[in-house]
């Protein structure tokens, strides 16, 4: 919500409390981890965003989570934009598609 509401400082410090709690979850750690990552892009904290959401979107591939991995992807061409790194834009975006590839097996 905090992220809905323009507040990007509250929602990295939440984000930060909650992987700080998730424990062994991976699922819960990699949806930390793509909000932290969010947080950080709207701070234009480009470089700690983009390894967030790789971790993010590293996480949701292994554990089968295509859509939610496709999504990591898609803000990772965002940030990539945001830098004026076009190539990296279109490398995520289509790591991005590739991820909701229904030939590609689940975990």
């Amino acid at each position: 919500m905090a992220l809905l509401e323009g507040k990007p400082e509250q929602s990295l410090a939440e984000a930060e409390r909650a992987l700080a709690c998730v424990g062994t979850d991976q699922l819960e750690m990699a949806r930390c981890l793509f909000l932290r990552g969010r947080a950080l892009g709207v701070l234009e904290r480009y470089e700690e965003a983009r390894a967030s959401l790789e971790e993010a979107a590293a996480t949701f591939a292994k554990l089968g989570a295509r859509q939610q991995e496709a999504v990591c992807w898609g803000e990772l061409g965002e940030l990539r934009l945001a830098v004026g790194d076009v190539e990296g834009a279109v490398q995520a975006l289509r790591a991005g598609l590739r991820a909701l590839d229904p030939g590609r097996s689940r975990a």
